[in-house]
């Protein structure tokens, strides 16, 4: 393996570790979040003292998005599979109590990084949805 080659692995290597020691620190954010379960669907999740509601939606209700969050309430897709749907109410439930009010990209990129923390499948599952979707590439491409 020639100079060139291992250098770039040795730089990929510690970029790679430089976003997973990033997305531990992120995930402290949600870290301790507990789920309240009503006929047998969570209804609700509560972190540091605060409670919010946990709808599911039709998917035409949120077009080509999966998830939304605003006041108190994290709505999620109700045609998601499991780990899909854990990850897309993580990632919700992060954007809630998120006060860091920076650029549109770096709040998405938190949001995703710290879900990804506990629900890695979902969050593989979502970005692969996401590649083979060319509406949702389009809404990203228009909206970031």
């Amino acid at each position: 393996m020639n100079k060139t080659i291992k250098i770039c692995l040795a730089i990929a290597v510690v970029l790679l570790l430089a976003v997973c020691v990033y997305a531990g620190f992120l995930a402290k954010n949600i870290a301790g979040i507990t789920f309240i379960t009503t006929n047998g669907e969570i209804s609700q999740a509560q972190l540091r003292g605060e409670t919010y509601t946990v709808t599911y939606v039709y998917p035409q209700y949120l077009g080509v998005l999966y998830g939304r969050a605003y006041g108190k309430v994290a709505e999620v897709r109700k045609d998601l599979p499991p780990h899909m749907s854990r990850f897309v109410l993580y990632h919700e439930i992060y954007h809630l109590q998120d006060n860091d009010f920076s650029s549109k990209v770096t709040r998405e990129v938190r949001a995703n990084l710290a879900a990804a923390i506990y629900e890695p499948l979902g969050f593989a599952q979502t970005v692969w949805s996401t590649l083979c979707d060319m509406g949702r590439l389009k809404f990203y491409w228009n909206t970031y």
